[in-house]
Protein backbone atom coordinates (compact mmCIF):
# COMPACT_ATOMS: atom_id res chain seq x y z
CA UNK A 1 0.00 0.00 0.00
CA UNK A 2 2.96 2.32 0.57
CA UNK A 3 4.49 1.61 -2.83
CA UNK A 4 1.46 1.10 -5.08
CA UNK A 5 -1.06 3.24 -3.23
CA UNK A 6 -3.33 0.25 -2.52
CA UNK A 7 -2.77 -3.01 -0.65
CA UNK A 8 -5.03 -6.03 -0.14
CA UNK A 9 -4.46 -8.47 2.73
CA UNK A 10 -6.48 -11.71 2.90
CA UNK A 11 -6.46 -13.68 6.15
CA UNK A 12 -8.62 -15.89 8.36
CA UNK A 13 -10.40 -15.21 11.61
CA UNK A 14 -8.40 -15.84 14.77
CA UNK A 15 -4.77 -15.84 13.74
CA UNK A 16 -5.53 -12.96 11.35
CA UNK A 17 -6.07 -10.67 14.33
CA UNK A 18 -2.28 -10.40 14.48
CA UNK A 19 -2.64 -8.06 11.48
CA UNK A 20 -4.01 -5.38 13.82
CA UNK A 21 -0.53 -3.83 14.17
CA UNK A 22 -0.10 -3.56 10.42
CA UNK A 23 -3.55 -2.01 10.10
CA UNK A 24 -2.75 0.48 12.83
CA UNK A 25 0.41 1.48 10.97
CA UNK A 26 -1.52 1.92 7.72
CA UNK A 27 -4.18 3.92 9.56
CA UNK A 28 -1.61 6.30 11.07
CA UNK A 29 0.26 6.70 7.77
CA UNK A 30 -2.97 7.19 5.78
CA UNK A 31 -2.43 4.18 3.53
CA UNK A 32 -5.21 2.58 1.51
CA UNK A 33 -5.34 -1.00 2.75
CA UNK A 34 -8.14 -3.55 2.34
CA UNK A 35 -8.31 -6.37 4.88
CA UNK A 36 -10.42 -9.29 3.64
CA UNK A 37 -11.28 -11.82 6.34
CA UNK A 38 -13.77 -14.55 7.18
CA UNK A 39 -16.55 -13.47 9.50
CA UNK A 40 -16.58 -15.86 12.47
CA UNK A 41 -19.34 -18.49 12.36
CA UNK A 42 -22.24 -18.56 14.78
CA UNK A 43 -21.13 -21.34 17.09
CA UNK A 44 -20.55 -21.93 20.75
CA UNK A 45 -18.07 -24.69 20.03
CA UNK A 46 -14.34 -24.32 20.59
CA UNK A 47 -12.56 -23.65 17.35
CA UNK A 48 -8.85 -24.17 16.69
CA UNK A 49 -7.60 -21.75 19.34
CA UNK A 50 -10.43 -19.45 20.31
CA UNK A 51 -14.12 -19.33 21.18
CA UNK A 52 -16.69 -17.02 19.60
CA UNK A 53 -18.99 -14.89 21.72
CA UNK A 54 -22.74 -15.24 21.09
CA UNK A 55 -23.00 -12.24 18.73
CA UNK A 56 -19.80 -13.24 16.87
CA UNK A 57 -18.96 -9.61 16.13
CA UNK A 58 -15.64 -9.65 17.98
CA UNK A 59 -13.61 -9.14 14.82
CA UNK A 60 -15.39 -5.98 13.67
CA UNK A 61 -15.10 -4.47 17.14
CA UNK A 62 -11.38 -5.21 17.29
CA UNK A 63 -10.66 -3.69 13.89
CA UNK A 64 -13.01 -0.70 14.17
CA UNK A 65 -10.46 1.72 15.78
CA UNK A 66 -8.01 1.25 12.89
CA UNK A 67 -10.43 1.06 9.94
CA UNK A 68 -12.84 3.66 8.59
CA UNK A 69 -15.44 1.06 7.58
CA UNK A 70 -16.32 -2.57 8.38
CA UNK A 71 -18.46 -4.26 5.74
CA UNK A 72 -19.93 -7.75 5.44
CA UNK A 73 -19.86 -8.81 1.79
CA UNK A 74 -23.25 -9.66 0.33
CA UNK A 75 -23.43 -10.85 -3.30
CA UNK A 76 -27.07 -9.74 -3.50
CA UNK A 77 -26.34 -6.16 -2.43
CA UNK A 78 -23.12 -4.49 -3.57
CA UNK A 79 -23.99 -1.00 -2.29
CA UNK A 80 -22.25 -1.38 1.14
CA UNK A 81 -19.18 -2.78 -0.60
CA UNK A 82 -18.99 0.17 -3.02
CA UNK A 83 -19.56 2.64 -0.19
CA UNK A 84 -16.70 1.07 1.79
CA UNK A 85 -14.33 1.44 -1.15
CA UNK A 86 -15.34 5.08 -1.55
CA UNK A 87 -14.70 5.76 2.16
CA UNK A 88 -11.27 4.17 1.89
CA UNK A 89 -10.39 6.37 -1.11
CA UNK A 90 -11.72 9.55 0.49
CA UNK A 91 -10.08 9.00 3.89
CA UNK A 92 -6.91 7.24 2.71
CA UNK A 93 -7.40 4.77 5.54
CA UNK A 94 -7.87 0.96 5.79
CA UNK A 95 -11.23 -0.86 5.59
CA UNK A 96 -12.38 -4.34 6.66
CA UNK A 97 -14.33 -6.62 4.32
CA UNK A 98 -15.76 -9.83 5.80
CA UNK A 99 -17.03 -12.85 3.94
CA UNK A 100 -20.64 -13.75 4.82
CA UNK A 101 -21.07 -15.66 8.04
CA UNK A 102 -21.70 -19.43 7.98
CA UNK A 103 -20.89 -19.65 4.27
CA UNK A 104 -17.97 -22.03 4.50
CA UNK A 105 -20.14 -25.15 4.15
CA UNK A 106 -22.43 -23.82 1.42
CA UNK A 107 -22.37 -25.80 -1.80
CA UNK A 108 -21.43 -24.20 -5.11
CA UNK A 109 -24.40 -24.73 -7.42
CA UNK A 110 -22.84 -23.41 -10.62
CA UNK A 111 -21.94 -26.08 -13.13
CA UNK A 112 -18.20 -26.65 -13.44
CA UNK A 113 -17.14 -26.71 -17.12
CA UNK A 114 -15.21 -29.73 -18.31
CA UNK A 115 -11.51 -29.31 -18.96
CA UNK A 116 -10.08 -30.55 -22.22
CA UNK A 117 -6.79 -32.37 -21.80
CA UNK A 118 -3.72 -31.50 -23.80
CA UNK A 119 -2.86 -33.99 -26.58
CA UNK A 120 0.42 -34.53 -24.74
CA UNK A 121 -1.35 -35.57 -21.53
CA UNK A 122 -1.80 -39.29 -22.22
CA UNK A 123 1.89 -40.03 -22.98
CA UNK A 124 2.92 -38.13 -19.85
CA UNK A 125 0.41 -39.99 -17.68
CA UNK A 126 1.55 -43.31 -19.12
CA UNK A 127 5.12 -42.40 -18.20
CA UNK A 128 3.96 -41.70 -14.63
CA UNK A 129 2.17 -45.06 -14.45
CA UNK A 130 5.29 -46.80 -15.72
CA UNK A 131 7.30 -45.18 -12.90
CA UNK A 132 4.77 -46.43 -10.35
CA UNK A 133 4.86 -49.98 -11.69
CA UNK A 134 8.68 -50.02 -11.70
CA UNK A 135 8.83 -48.95 -8.04
CA UNK A 136 9.32 -51.57 -5.32
CA UNK A 137 7.36 -49.84 -2.55
CA UNK A 138 5.50 -46.71 -3.69
CA UNK A 139 3.69 -44.52 -1.16
CA UNK A 140 0.51 -42.62 -2.11
CA UNK A 141 -0.38 -39.37 -0.36
CA UNK A 142 -4.06 -38.65 -1.09
CA UNK A 143 -5.40 -35.12 -0.92
CA UNK A 144 -8.73 -33.34 -1.25
CA UNK A 145 -10.78 -35.78 -3.32
CA UNK A 146 -14.45 -36.25 -4.05
CA UNK A 147 -16.37 -39.03 -2.32
CA UNK A 148 -16.36 -41.08 -5.53
CA UNK A 149 -12.61 -40.64 -5.94
CA UNK A 150 -11.96 -41.67 -2.36
CA UNK A 151 -14.11 -44.79 -2.69
CA UNK A 152 -12.24 -45.70 -5.85
CA UNK A 153 -8.81 -45.16 -4.30
CA UNK A 154 -9.71 -47.37 -1.34
CA UNK A 155 -9.22 -50.23 -3.79
CA UNK A 156 -5.58 -49.24 -4.22
CA UNK A 157 -3.60 -51.96 -2.44
CA UNK A 158 -0.33 -50.05 -2.12
CA UNK A 159 0.65 -48.11 1.02
CA UNK A 160 -1.35 -44.88 1.27
CA UNK A 161 -2.56 -42.24 3.69
CA UNK A 162 -5.01 -39.38 3.38
CA UNK A 163 -4.03 -35.75 3.87
CA UNK A 164 -6.96 -33.79 5.38
CA UNK A 165 -6.08 -30.70 3.34
CA UNK A 166 -8.70 -28.08 4.06
CA UNK A 167 -10.60 -30.28 6.52
CA UNK A 168 -9.25 -29.17 9.87
CA UNK A 169 -8.90 -30.92 13.22
CA UNK A 170 -10.83 -33.83 14.60
CA UNK A 171 -11.41 -35.86 11.45
CA UNK A 172 -11.36 -39.46 12.63
CA UNK A 173 -10.20 -41.14 9.45
CA UNK A 174 -8.07 -44.27 9.37
CA UNK A 175 -6.09 -42.83 6.48
CA UNK A 176 -4.97 -39.68 8.30
CA UNK A 177 -1.63 -40.94 9.59
CA UNK A 178 1.21 -38.48 9.54
CA UNK A 179 -0.21 -35.49 7.65
CA UNK A 180 -2.08 -32.31 8.48
CA UNK A 181 -2.97 -29.59 5.99
CA UNK A 182 -0.70 -31.17 3.40
CA UNK A 183 2.33 -31.20 5.68
CA UNK A 184 4.36 -34.36 6.15
CA UNK A 185 5.32 -34.86 9.79
CA UNK A 186 8.80 -36.02 10.86
CA UNK A 187 7.62 -39.54 11.64
CA UNK A 188 5.93 -40.09 8.30
CA UNK A 189 8.93 -38.59 6.51
CA UNK A 190 11.23 -41.07 8.25
CA UNK A 191 8.94 -43.93 7.24
CA UNK A 192 8.84 -42.85 3.58
CA UNK A 193 12.61 -42.40 3.37
CA UNK A 194 13.41 -45.79 4.90
CA UNK A 195 10.66 -47.96 3.45
CA UNK A 196 9.42 -46.39 0.20
CA UNK A 197 11.17 -45.55 -3.06
CA UNK A 198 8.47 -43.42 -4.74
CA UNK A 199 6.17 -40.74 -3.24
CA UNK A 200 3.04 -40.07 -5.29
CA UNK A 201 0.73 -37.15 -4.44
CA UNK A 202 -2.83 -37.49 -5.74
CA UNK A 203 -5.22 -34.53 -5.56
CA UNK A 204 -2.60 -32.25 -4.03
CA UNK A 205 -1.06 -29.26 -5.77
CA UNK A 206 2.54 -28.36 -5.08
CA UNK A 207 1.52 -24.93 -3.82
CA UNK A 208 -1.02 -26.48 -1.43
CA UNK A 209 1.53 -28.64 0.34
CA UNK A 210 3.97 -27.60 2.99
CA UNK A 211 6.37 -30.51 2.79
CA UNK A 212 8.50 -29.75 5.80
CA UNK A 213 8.61 -25.95 5.79
CA UNK A 214 10.65 -25.70 2.64
CA UNK A 215 12.63 -28.59 1.25
CA UNK A 216 13.69 -30.50 4.35
CA UNK A 217 11.23 -33.36 3.99
CA UNK A 218 11.00 -35.58 0.96
CA UNK A 219 9.17 -33.99 -1.96
CA UNK A 220 6.64 -35.98 -4.04
CA UNK A 221 8.14 -37.64 -7.09
CA UNK A 222 4.82 -37.54 -8.97
CA UNK A 223 1.76 -35.27 -8.80
CA UNK A 224 -1.42 -36.83 -10.18
CA UNK A 225 -4.93 -35.40 -10.38
CA UNK A 226 -6.61 -38.78 -10.03
CA UNK A 227 -6.46 -42.46 -10.93
CA UNK A 228 -9.16 -44.23 -12.91
CA UNK A 229 -10.54 -47.64 -11.98
CA UNK A 230 -8.64 -49.23 -14.86
CA UNK A 231 -5.38 -47.61 -13.79
CA UNK A 232 -5.86 -48.78 -10.18
CA UNK A 233 -6.45 -52.33 -11.36
CA UNK A 234 -3.30 -52.10 -13.48
CA UNK A 235 -1.26 -50.89 -10.49
CA UNK A 236 -2.71 -53.60 -8.21
CA UNK A 237 -1.35 -56.27 -10.56
CA UNK A 238 2.13 -55.34 -9.32
CA UNK A 239 1.29 -56.85 -5.92
CA UNK A 240 2.92 -54.07 -3.93
CA UNK A 241 3.38 -54.89 -0.27
CA UNK A 242 1.17 -52.71 1.95
CA UNK A 243 3.53 -51.36 4.60
CA UNK A 244 0.90 -49.55 6.63
CA UNK A 245 1.16 -52.00 9.51
CA UNK A 246 4.75 -50.85 9.98
CA UNK A 247 3.74 -47.21 10.38
CA UNK A 248 3.05 -47.44 14.16
CA UNK A 249 6.74 -48.26 14.70
CA UNK A 250 7.55 -44.72 13.65
CA UNK A 251 5.10 -43.30 16.20
CA UNK A 252 6.49 -45.26 19.14
CA UNK A 253 6.26 -43.95 22.68
CA UNK A 254 9.49 -42.94 24.36
CA UNK A 255 9.44 -44.44 27.85
CA UNK A 256 12.40 -42.27 28.78
CA UNK A 257 10.47 -39.00 28.80
CA UNK A 258 7.55 -40.70 30.55
CA UNK A 259 9.87 -41.71 33.39
CA UNK A 260 11.23 -38.17 33.54
CA UNK A 261 7.74 -36.79 34.18
CA UNK A 262 7.05 -39.55 36.70
CA UNK A 263 10.09 -38.51 38.73
CA UNK A 264 8.99 -34.87 38.59
CA UNK A 265 5.56 -35.80 39.92
CA UNK A 266 7.09 -36.94 43.24
CA UNK A 267 7.95 -33.37 44.30
CA UNK A 268 4.54 -32.37 45.56
CA UNK A 269 5.71 -29.18 47.29
CA UNK A 270 6.77 -27.42 44.07
CA UNK A 271 4.67 -25.51 41.54
CA UNK A 272 5.02 -27.03 38.08
CA UNK A 273 5.08 -24.55 35.18
CA UNK A 274 4.85 -26.42 31.89
CA UNK A 275 5.21 -25.04 28.42
CA UNK A 276 3.55 -26.25 25.24
CA UNK A 277 4.00 -29.42 23.15
CA UNK A 278 5.93 -32.25 24.88
CA UNK A 279 6.25 -30.28 28.10
CA UNK A 280 2.51 -29.84 28.62
CA UNK A 281 1.26 -33.05 27.03
CA UNK A 282 3.70 -35.23 28.95
CA UNK A 283 2.41 -33.99 32.28
CA UNK A 284 -1.15 -34.97 31.42
CA UNK A 285 -0.23 -38.61 31.92
CA UNK A 286 0.59 -38.05 35.60
CA UNK A 287 -1.17 -36.71 38.66
CA UNK A 288 1.01 -33.63 39.09
CA UNK A 289 -0.27 -31.16 41.70
CA UNK A 290 0.01 -27.37 41.40
CA UNK A 291 0.26 -27.55 37.61
CA UNK A 292 0.27 -24.39 35.49
CA UNK A 293 0.36 -24.47 31.71
CA UNK A 294 -1.19 -22.69 28.75
CA UNK A 295 -4.55 -23.98 27.43
CA UNK A 296 -3.33 -23.76 23.82
CA UNK A 297 -0.12 -23.94 21.79
CA UNK A 298 0.40 -20.30 20.82
CA UNK A 299 2.32 -18.67 23.72
CA UNK A 300 5.66 -20.47 23.59
CA UNK A 301 7.75 -19.65 26.62
CA UNK A 302 4.72 -18.86 28.78
CA UNK A 303 5.89 -21.27 31.49
CA UNK A 304 8.75 -18.89 32.33
CA UNK A 305 6.20 -16.14 32.94
CA UNK A 306 4.07 -18.46 35.07
CA UNK A 307 7.14 -19.26 37.16
CA UNK A 308 7.88 -15.58 37.76
CA UNK A 309 4.40 -15.24 39.26
CA UNK A 310 4.94 -18.32 41.44
CA UNK A 311 8.19 -16.93 42.85
CA UNK A 312 6.61 -13.51 43.39
CA UNK A 313 4.14 -15.27 45.72
CA UNK A 314 6.99 -16.80 47.72
CA UNK A 315 7.00 -20.33 46.26
CA UNK A 316 9.60 -22.20 44.22
CA UNK A 317 8.84 -23.44 40.71
CA UNK A 318 9.85 -26.40 38.58
CA UNK A 319 9.73 -25.37 34.92
CA UNK A 320 9.33 -28.01 32.21
CA UNK A 321 10.09 -26.42 28.84
CA UNK A 322 11.36 -27.31 25.37
CA UNK A 323 14.48 -25.76 23.91
CA UNK A 324 12.59 -23.74 21.29
CA UNK A 325 10.27 -22.19 23.86
CA UNK A 326 13.16 -21.64 26.28
CA UNK A 327 15.11 -19.69 23.68
CA UNK A 328 12.10 -17.44 23.10
CA UNK A 329 11.92 -16.59 26.83
CA UNK A 330 15.57 -16.13 27.78
CA UNK A 331 14.91 -12.57 28.92
CA UNK A 332 12.96 -14.01 31.87
CA UNK A 333 16.22 -15.42 33.24
CA UNK A 334 17.39 -11.86 33.86
CA UNK A 335 14.27 -11.26 35.98
CA UNK A 336 14.96 -14.39 38.07
CA UNK A 337 18.54 -13.18 38.55
CA UNK A 338 17.45 -9.63 39.41
CA UNK A 339 15.15 -10.70 42.26
CA UNK A 340 17.28 -13.61 43.49
CA UNK A 341 14.74 -16.31 42.58
CA UNK A 342 15.97 -19.86 41.98
CA UNK A 343 13.74 -22.04 39.77
CA UNK A 344 14.51 -25.60 38.67
CA UNK A 345 14.38 -25.74 34.87
CA UNK A 346 13.88 -29.09 33.11
CA UNK A 347 14.98 -28.41 29.53
CA UNK A 348 13.69 -30.88 26.92
CA UNK A 349 16.21 -30.42 24.13
CA UNK A 350 15.56 -31.90 20.69
CA UNK A 351 17.71 -29.33 18.92
CA UNK A 352 14.86 -27.09 17.88
CA UNK A 353 13.18 -29.83 15.86
CA UNK A 354 9.60 -29.28 16.98
CA UNK A 355 10.05 -25.50 16.89
CA UNK A 356 11.83 -25.12 13.54
CA UNK A 357 11.04 -28.33 11.66
CA UNK A 358 14.76 -28.99 11.18
CA UNK A 359 17.59 -29.89 13.52
CA UNK A 360 19.71 -26.89 14.45
CA UNK A 361 22.94 -26.47 16.44
CA UNK A 362 22.26 -26.52 20.16
CA UNK A 363 23.03 -23.62 22.47
CA UNK A 364 25.71 -24.18 25.11
CA UNK A 365 23.23 -24.32 27.98
CA UNK A 366 25.96 -24.96 30.54
CA UNK A 367 27.66 -21.66 29.69
CA UNK A 368 24.29 -19.90 29.59
CA UNK A 369 23.02 -20.96 33.02
CA UNK A 370 26.42 -20.56 34.69
CA UNK A 371 26.52 -16.96 33.44
CA UNK A 372 23.41 -16.44 35.60
CA UNK A 373 25.20 -18.00 38.58
CA UNK A 374 23.20 -21.22 38.24
CA UNK A 375 24.01 -24.95 38.21
CA UNK A 376 23.95 -27.06 35.04
CA UNK A 377 23.27 -30.81 34.85
CA UNK A 378 23.12 -33.08 31.79
CA UNK A 379 20.80 -36.01 32.49
CA UNK A 380 21.87 -38.90 30.25
CA UNK A 381 19.78 -41.47 32.13
CA UNK A 382 16.74 -41.62 34.39
CA UNK A 383 18.99 -42.57 37.29
CA UNK A 384 21.12 -39.46 36.85
CA UNK A 385 18.03 -37.34 36.35
CA UNK A 386 16.65 -38.44 39.73
CA UNK A 387 19.99 -37.64 41.37
CA UNK A 388 20.27 -34.20 39.76
CA UNK A 389 16.65 -33.32 40.49
CA UNK A 390 17.11 -34.11 44.19
CA UNK A 391 20.36 -32.13 44.27
CA UNK A 392 18.68 -29.12 42.63
CA UNK A 393 15.81 -29.27 45.12
CA UNK A 394 18.16 -29.32 48.11
CA UNK A 395 20.18 -26.34 46.84
CA UNK A 396 17.36 -23.84 47.27
CA UNK A 397 19.65 -20.84 46.90
CA UNK A 398 20.81 -21.80 43.40
CA UNK A 399 19.06 -21.70 40.04
CA UNK A 400 19.36 -25.09 38.29
CA UNK A 401 19.00 -26.27 34.70
CA UNK A 402 18.73 -30.00 33.98
CA UNK A 403 19.10 -30.71 30.26
CA UNK A 404 17.29 -33.78 28.92
CA UNK A 405 18.25 -34.57 25.33
CA UNK A 406 15.52 -36.11 23.18
CA UNK A 407 15.24 -37.51 19.69
CA UNK A 408 13.24 -35.35 17.24
CA UNK A 409 9.87 -37.05 17.60
CA UNK A 410 6.73 -36.93 19.77
CA UNK A 411 7.48 -38.21 23.26
CA UNK A 412 4.30 -38.03 25.33
CA UNK A 413 1.51 -40.59 25.03
CA UNK A 414 -1.03 -37.88 24.28
CA UNK A 415 1.09 -36.30 21.56
CA UNK A 416 1.64 -39.67 19.92
CA UNK A 417 -2.13 -40.21 20.07
CA UNK A 418 -2.73 -36.81 18.46
CA UNK A 419 -0.25 -37.58 15.68
CA UNK A 420 -2.15 -40.76 14.91
CA UNK A 421 -5.65 -39.29 15.15
CA UNK A 422 -5.26 -35.72 13.94
CA UNK A 423 -2.39 -36.04 11.53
Amino acid sequence: SRIQGLGIFITSYGVGIHSILGLATAFSEKDRLILISIKPPETNQFLLHHKISPDANDQSKIYSPVTVEQCELDPTNLTPFINSLEKMVDANRPILLEFPRNSIDQKITEEIPSIRSSPHFEPVKQEALDQIKKAKNPFFLLGKLTKEQRERLRELKATKCYSPLGRGFGMDDKWTLGTYMGEITPNLDAFIRKKCDLLVAIGLLNLECEFGRGTYFKQPDLYLENLSKTEIEEINKCNFKNLKNELPKYFSQSRYIDQIFFECSKFIDLFYCCDVSNAALGTVNHQIPFLLHSPHFLPMGSSMGFALGVHALGYRSLIIIGDGAFQSALSDLTTFRKYGWHPIIILLNNWGYSFLGVESPSINYRLLIESFNGDYYLADSVRNFKKYLMRAKIKRNRMALIEVRLSPQPTSELEVYLEKKVY
